[in-house]
This record gives structure tokens, sequence and C-alpha cells, in this order.
């Protein structure tokens, strides 16, 4: 009876442990809470210190429910986790929306401006219109240097190398998209300043003054500026510019087509016009950047002139290379006997500033003067060498043109031996690599069957000896 008694209170536990855990899995208890860490940071008390924002992601549909709670019903616990998901989902929103604004922000620096005209015209028009603008109308001719910025051009491309002056590479303008963002910017501040500086050189081409004296060595640049300001301004429906920069391409045209067949007898080769004015410009800051040790700006062609470059019968070079040349003997004389030989002496004088760095500083010309520009130098010197000892009778022009030309020539020499021992070394450098290289692989070529013949006679040498184990001989 009383082992029945003991069963039946044991029964009686286990039935009850049954009875609490289906309650327990009718009302399972809340799970806790998993947190997402979210892009954006709050920082503490502690200055130093950041911590991550974080959300509740609701997993379960009794999530907020705390662990000694009951739900009171699925609609409120659902409604809850709406609650909480709509919330999570607001932040991450409002995170991204922060960070691409962020972006957005570091990207419109230079969305409006991406041609950078205002950073490289602006200033430049404010600092120099007036003068431009005084000497054109007043004094009738270009002395300061704003043809860059007030008629801007594009890159001047070599076998696709930008070439020209630093300038010419900093304010040249990429393409009609570049030239239509500067004909536009600010309301058209800029356009109207260089449609300003246009018209006065119309007003002097009608006066009858020529481009190459109003403008000097710029007037090719000139030229193609307002070519390219009419063919964008064609683009951009600007019919007034197109108008403007359009006669004054035709008033350049006809001088020039009737300056071809008036030829001034006292001279014949245009010394004047095309040497003077910039002899008396450029030759200062010509001898002050030779004495320096580098040339600088641009004024090799009529400085220290040379004969056409001709290939084939067709004149080649650059049209500032065709403006400056010397066309025949008579006119190197006419240029050493011009003004009292104030050409002459002038181009003595920068020779003989070549000469002096180049024996005194060891500076070679191509250091001194360029990569082309010491072809051109080369070239000039021999001519006007010849014509002094042939023509003119100067030594003293003479002799200071050979002195550049024997040094030159010797910096020639020497590199080409130079280069010469180092070819000798390159070719027998080479040679013993070849004689390494066969010794190697008739070694290898001798060994590889040596190795396999070993590799044969012990193979053979283990089969026999297990033959004579196992079966004898």
């Amino acid at each position: 009876m009383s082992m029945n008694c003991g069963k039946s209170s044991q029964y009686l536990q286990q039935q009850q442990k049954r009875e609490a855990t289906n309650h327990e899995d009718d009302n399972p208890r809340p799970r806790k809470k998993q947190r997402t860490l979210l892009l954006s940071t709050t920082k503490d008390d502690n200055p130093t210190k950041t911590t991550a924002m974080c959300a509740p992601t609701v997993t379960d549909a009794h999530a907020d429910a705390t662990p000694t709670e009951k739900p009171i019903n699925s609609g409120s616990s659902t409604a809850s986790s709406t609650d909480s998901n709509s919330n999570s989902s607001q932040a991450e929103e409002a995170v991204s929306k922060n960070n691409s604004n962020a972006n957005n922000h570091s990207f419109d620096d230079n969305f409006d401006d991406p041609h950078e005209i205002e950073e490289r015209f602006v200033s430049q028009h404010e600092k120099y219109l007036e003068a431009a603008l005084d000497e054109i109308r007043n004094k009738g001719q270009n002395e300061t240097a704003w043809i860059w910025y007030l008629l801007p051009m594009t890159p001047v491309v070599v076998q696709s190398v930008e070439q020209g002056c630093a300038n010419t590479r900093k304010y040249a303008l990429s393409g009609d998209g570049a030239f239509a963002a500067y004909l536009q910017y600010g309301n058209g501040m800029l356009r109207n300043n260089s449609v300003q500086v246009i018209r006065a050189i119309q007003e002097q081409l009608k006066a009858g003054k020529s481009l190459s004296s109003l403008m000097g060595e710029d007037d090719y640049r000139t030229v193609k500026s307002i070519e390219l300001f009419a063919r964008v301004g064609n683009k951009i429906g600007d019919e007034e510019l197109v108008s403007l920069c359009q006669e004054v391409l035709d008033l350049h045209l006809n001088q020039h087509k009737n300056g071809n067949k008036k030829v001034n007898s006292d001279d014949p080769h245009d010394i004047e016009e095309r040497f003077v004015f910039q002899h008396n410009k450029h030759f200062r800051r010509a001898l002050e950047e030779i004495k320096n040790g580098k040339k600088e700006s641009c004024w090799i062609w009529f400085l220290i002139p040379s004969a056409p470059y001709i290939v084939d019968g067709v004149q080649k070079g650059s049209p500032m290379n065709q403006k400056f040349c010397l066309y025949g003997d008579d006119a190197v004389v006419a240029y050493l006997t011009h003004k009292d030989g104030m050409l002459r002496n002038n181009y003595v004088a920068l020779t003989r500033a070549l000469y002096q760095q180049r024996r005194r500083n060891k500076r070679t010309l191509r250091n001194l003067l360029g990569v082309l520009d010491d072809v051109k130098a080369v070239s000039s010197m021999k001519l006007f060498a010849r014509i002094g000892r042939e023509r003119t009778k100067d030594d003293e022009l003479v002799k200071v043109c050979e002195q550049v030309i024997g040094l030159h020539e010797k910096q020639i020499l020497k590199n080409e031996q130079k280069q010469g021992q180092l070819f000798k070394k390159r070719e027998k450098q080479l040679s013993l690599d070849a004689k390494t290289k066969l010794k190697f692989f008739s070694g290898v070529s001798g060994l590889v069957p040596k190795l396999i013949g070993n590799r044969k006679k012990k193979e053979e040498e283990k089969k026999k000896a297990f033959r004579q184990t196992w079966h004898g001989v």
C-alpha cells in the first residue's frame, strides 16, 4: 500500500511538471532585443570618445515585453514592433540623407565652375582690362602681357604634347565647352570685356593700323582667339559677337593681301616693322634670362632670327618662325646694318652672354635655351657667321658666333663618345651574358642524360636484387 502511495505521489509530481511546461509553451518568455549599429555617431559626456547610435530591431511578436511581464494581446505587441521598425527605418534614412548631402557638398565645390573660369580669369580681367584698352586706343601697340587673359585660345598641341609657355598652358581653354563657359560666366562679364578689346582692335584696323604693328608677336594668337570666339559665339547664338569677330578678321585679311602687293623701297625686308619693336620690348629681359642661366620667355624668333625652314621646297615651321625668318643673304645684311647696327649689337650681346655661360658655368645651349631653341640658335649663328665673313666683314660677330658653335660641337662630340662607350659596354655585357647562358644550357643538356641514365641503372639494380631474393638466379 505504501509503495502504491509513493508511486502515485511521483506520478502527481510529473503531471504537475508537464502542466507547467505546457503553460510556459502557451506563454513563452519574450526574447531579448537585438541591436543594429547605424552609420551616424553621437558624442558622450566625455568629448574625447564617440559612441555609435543603436536602434532596436524586433525579431519576435512580443519583443517589447519585459521578462517578468506577459503581453496583453498580440495587437499591442504588433503595434509596438511596427513603431520600432518605423523608428529604425527613419533613423537609417536620415543618416543616409546626411551622408549623401555631405558627398554632394564636396562635389558641388567645383561643379558650377569645372573649367576654373573664376579662379583663372576674373582677377586678371580686373587687373589688365583698362591697361589693354589704353594701349590699343591711345598708344597703338601692345606693351604688357594681357593676351592670355582677355583673348584666350585653345591649347597648342604638337604630336599629342601641349606646347607653349607657362601662361599659354595655364590660361588655355580646352574645347568649345570651356569657351562657352568663359562667355557665359557672370552674366557675360568676361564676354563683354573681351568684346571691348576686340572692338578697340577693330577701330585701329579701320584707321589703317596693321594687326602686327598693333599686337606685335601676339598677332597670330589674336587671330586664332577671334576665330574661336566667332565659332563658339555662333554655337551659343551670340550674333553680336560673331559679326564683330568676322569684321575684324575680314579687315585683317584685306590688309594682309594689300600689304603683300606693296613693297617699301627703303625697307624691302620689313626689318623695321618686324624686329625693331620686338628688340625694344624683349632684349633686356632676354639678356637677363641668359645671365641667370635659363631662357624663360619667348623671344628666340626676333632676337636670334634664322633662315626659313624649307623641306622639299616647301616652307615649314611654326607661324612665328615663318613671320620672323630672314629670306636670303640680303635680308641678313639688312638686319645687321639696320638702325646704325642696333639689331646687330643686340645679337652680339646675346651671343656673347651665351658663350660666357657655356664657358664659365658649363651650361650647354640646351640647358640655356631649351630643347627646340638650341637648334634654332646654332642655325642662326652659322648663318650670321657666314654673312659676317663674306658680306659685312664683321670680325667681332664672326668670332663670337664661331666660339659658341665650337663649344657646342665639342659638347656634341663628347656626348657621342659617351654614347659610344656606353654602347660598347652594353654590347660587351650582352656578349658575356650570352656566353654564360650558353655554358649553362650546355651543362644542363649534358647533365640531364646522366641523371636519367643513373636513375635507370638504380631501377634495374633494384629489380635484379628482387629477383635474386625471391626467385634466385
